[in-house]
């Protein structure tokens, strides 16, 4: 294990998880991560392995087998498909089994309150009941909490596992569908929003097992309810569900106001992170013509339209925050007031019961019907977002009017220099049979990259077989690359058809070098074969160049290959496609970043050599190996002149190119002498590791944070103003404490109600103000500390963006900035509510223990006469 921290003695066996029934009820199968992690911080190699049915391999796949057959569904019935409900079916289950456990721990909290409610009249009527009905009243008070305990947690686990899952399956479905998509089509999207995507709509995916399950139990809450005021408190209590009803009408229309900030705000952070991207990928030229100020205020202006969503957006969540601890003091004003007018006194039994059965309408109106509802509406939105994307894919795009052209063996696309399995899209071609004969047949195939676009090829028609090398040449710009393109089926086509049967590897013009070693770069997760990487490495002639290195080919060469000059990463990626065993090479002009000798050395050994019995597709502007080819296409403006060597020869387009190519020797001459100076400056790029914290938040870490976009004098002002709007609540509830020892004259008096509701008042506005001002503080620590990273990042030298992959650096600018922005300002307030009401509840229960110890006291006598 890696790192500075070491296995314990203790901490050793088989990591599979077996669970008994024991340990499955109780968690005990944690026992043991929870003990290792108390003693020191956890790494991935103390983890339990993964069940089966949690692999995301597994789950990716389900779910694209769901989806395309909801693809298929929609195109049968003339409708768009739904991701959603591919979704479900994959959870169907889930969905069902924890929504049966929330409606159990619902049943067993409506319970609770009724076991309570006999309970407190057995306390008041003690002289007429008998000991065994205690002792049952005291076992429906103890059985119901047991079962809740075990249903509450089991039922949030599955939730969030099931959030887990989803979240897993839906970014690999987000991955997969970018790998199968053509690029005409991924340029519809900017790289913000993609990265959007992944970090924030799909960690949407987390509540939304949770939230929906809240939300389907809401109208078992409310019969609830409704049933349970009149029965146990009185008719007149049911005035509070007119409050209720209002708070209802008022969520929801914030709900889709909500609904309508969070669309504005994804498209602000769109193009905040898309602009990140562009510094990232860019900084060379940033630094070159210094753009850092510019785009640092165009960056901070955008963080500033993002921010302002934000405010917006938490200060309505701030609401149903707030509602959660101040219904039940509103709620409880309009019943006693509805009650003492009635006739009927509030006694200890009564008061006791309408708080408990108001806080579980508080919890349902906060939580289930506000909270919830609006987080189930924000993954709406996610979904919707996510499923635009993926109905991106060609398969689609044209998804009426196309057939798709299936060749026996898998074919492969690109990302930069890498194959993965693909099928072709053709608008006019019709499914064929096909022989188990690699090649690449067009037949009059004409290309644009939009449909409001000039064909940048026309009328097309050849076919490549084994064995053959076909030449793609022409002047710069002509479409010599656009025609690879086209046979990768990234460039759709306006007519005509394209067959390519085979497996594919792909060398771009601008090769894709991830930061790995050389040989993970050139073996790319493939079988390691020594001696066959060795011969890869002679005939692509990389075995000078790794010598070189300080650790040869394990030398970590850099984000995008930094460390390596141009022939270098033209070689590496000309080796991995060779290493990958394709059936066709389509090689998008990889000589010319190399210099004579080395280009006739690849040309001789790998192209003509190794390859010799491929399919081969050459594009270059070298009109010295013309001669070697089967077949040569000459590309101008779109147009194919294809023949042989001798046939062009012939009608003096040979002539043509080779006056055009001595034209340009002398600048690429000087090209040469650049790439060999650069390799002789080979460095080991290793990035470094990331950061991890590790240990308990400090409390300076906190003021810190809040210092950041505050003053010091601000912030004691806030904490001071927060203890005292904290204090406020407590004082309704020790009011309506002292109101249960009045007479029915002395509630109904001005004095005892003008005093509860000006207290409920009072904590309402403090209540209010103070959480506002909270999230304030917060959004405004975020968007200043956002901006010193910003600057920060831009300011950096060169070697920070060599050494740390740009997913790194993105990372922080969306997964961790979004979680700021949406977790902390309502997370942090829940927090220290939650915190200061269990200070509350210890010094409510003390003072309740001593009442109750009294009044117990004197019923003891009597439940010992009956003995």
């Amino acid at each position: 294990m890696g790192g500075k921290y070491q296995r314990l003695a203790s901490d050793t066996g088989s990591k599979t998880l077996k669970k008994g029934i024991f340990s499955y009820l109780f968690f005990t199968w944690l026992n043991g991560l929870l003990k290792l992690g108390y003693q020191r911080p956890l790494v991935d190699d103390d983890l339990l392995e993964l069940s089966d049915e949690n692999k995301a391999q597994g789950l990716v796949g389900k779910l694209h087998g769901l989806w395309m057959e909801e693809i298929n569904s929609a195109k049968k019935r003339g409708r768009k498909p739904r991701l959603w409900k591919a979704m479900f079916k994959l959870f169907l289950r889930d969905v069902i089994l924890f929504t049966a456990l929330k409606l159990i721990d619902e049943a067993m909290a409506i319970t609770l309150v009724v076991s309570v409610w006999f309970y407190l009249k057995f306390l008041e009527e003690g002289s007429h009941m008998d000991q065994t009905y205690a002792v049952g009243i005291v076992a429906s008070i103890g059985i119901p909490s047991l079962i809740k305990v075990f249903f509450y947690h089991h039922s949030d686990y599955l939730t969030v596992l099931m959030g887990v899952r989803l979240k897993s399956a839906v970014i690999g479905l987000i991955q997969k569908t970018i790998t199968e998509s053509r690029r005409s089509d991924l340029s519809k999207f900017t790289t913000g929003h993609i990265v959007n995507l992944v970090s924030n709509d799909a960690k949407g995916m987390d509540e939304l097992g949770i939230s929906l399950a809240e939300v389907l139990l809401t109208p078992f809450v409310v019969v609830a309810v409704v049933v349970l005021l009149p029965l146990l408190v009185g008719w007149p209590s049911l005035s509070c569900l007119l409050l209720m009803f209002v708070l209802i009408i008022i969520n929801l229309l914030l709900t889709q106001l909500y609904t309508n900030i969070r669309l504005e705000q994804v498209k602000v952070t769109d193009k905040r992170l898309a602009a990140m991207s562009e510094i990232i990928c860019g900084i060379r030229a940033v630094k070159m013509y210094a753009w850092e100020w510019k785009y640092n205020e165009t960056v901070q202006a955008l963080r500033g339209k993002e921010v302002n969503c934000n405010k917006q957006k938490n200060m309505i969540q701030t609401s149903f925050q707030m509602l959660k601890y101040n219904v039940t003091p509103i709620a409880s004003f309009l019943c006693v007031v509805a009650l003492v007018y009635s006739g009927i006194r509030v006694d200890a039994a009564r008061a006791f019961t309408l708080t408990m059965i108001l806080d579980i309408c508080a919890y349902c109106l906060a939580v289930k019907i506000a909270f919830r509802f609006t987080k189930l509406r924000d993954s709406i939105v996610s979904i919707y977002r996510i499923e635009q994307f993926l109905c991106n894919r060609p398969t689609l795009a044209n998804i009426s009017t196309s057939a798709m052209i299936y060749s026996k063996d898998t074919q492969p696309h690109k990302i930069g220099s890498l194959t993965f399995t693909k099928n072709i899209d053709s608008r006019r071609a019709t499914c064929i049979e096909l022989d188990t004969e690699p090649r690449v047949n067009i037949i009059e195939m004409s290309a644009a990259w939009t449909s409001q676009q000039k064909s940048v090829l026309h009328q097309v028609s050849m076919v490549v077989r084994s064995n053959q090398l076909l030449i793609v040449t022409g002047p710069v710009g002509s479409g010599k690359s656009s025609l690879l393109m086209a046979i990768l089926g990234e460039i759709p086509t306006t007519e005509g058809e394209i067959t390519v049967h085979g497996r594919t590897g792909y060398v771009s013009q601008i090769p894709w070098i991830f930061s790995a070693s050389i040989r993970d770069n050139i073996v790319f997760g493939r079988p390691f074969d020594e001696s066959r990487y060795k011969r890869i490495l002679e005939m692509c002639d990389l075995q000078k160049d790794i010598k070189c290195f300080p650790h040869e080919d394990l030398t970590i060469i850099g984000q995008r290959g930094v460390g390596l000059s141009g022939g270098q990463r033209a070689r590496l990626s000309l080796a991995r496609a060779v290493y990958s065993e394709a059936d066709i090479f389509l090689l998008d002009d990889p000589l010319s970043a190399v210099d004579a000798r080395v280009g006739q050395h690849i040309f001789d050994k790998c192209i003509c050599g190794e390859l010799s019995n491929r399919v081969r597709v050459l594009a270059t502007h070298q009109v010295q190996y013309l001669p070697r080819a089967d077949k040569i296409a000459v590309v101008r403006e779109g147009a194919v002149l294809l023949g042989t060597y001798s046939e062009l020869s012939e009608n003096g387009v040979v002539d043509t190119l080779q006056k055009r190519h001595e034209d340009t020797t002398s600048d690429y001459t000087l090209h040469e002498d650049v790439v060999h100076y650069k390799d002789d400056n080979s460095k080991d790029m290793r990035e470094e590791d990331e950061d991890r914290a590790t240990g308990t938040v400090s409390w300076r870490l906190y003021w810190r944070f809040f210092k950041a976009g505050l003053p010091s004098v601000i912030i004691g002002c806030l904490a001071l103003f927060y203890i005292i709007a904290q204090a406020s609540s407590v004082v309704p509830t020790w009011w309506m404490s002292r109101i249960v020892h009045m007479t029915l004259q002395d509630q109904r008096g001005s004095f005892s109600l003008g005093v509860f509701g000006g207290l409920v008042g009072a904590s309402f506005i403090l209540f209010l103000v103070k959480d506002l001002a909270f999230v304030s503080a917060i959004l405004r620590s975020t968007r200043k500390l956002h901006d010193k990273m910003t600057l920060a990042v831009i300011k950096s030298p060169v070697l920070f963006f060599d050494t740390n992959p740009a997913g790194r650096i993105m990372n922080r600018f969306s997964k961790d900035i979004g979680a700021m922005d949406d977790l902390l300002p309502i997370q942090f307030l829940y927090s220290a509510e939650t915190s200061d009401k269990k200070r509350k509840s210890y010094r409510e229960v003390a003072t309740d223990a001593q009442e109750a110890h009294k009044e117990l006291c004197s019923k003891a006598a009597w439940i010992h006469s009956n003995v």
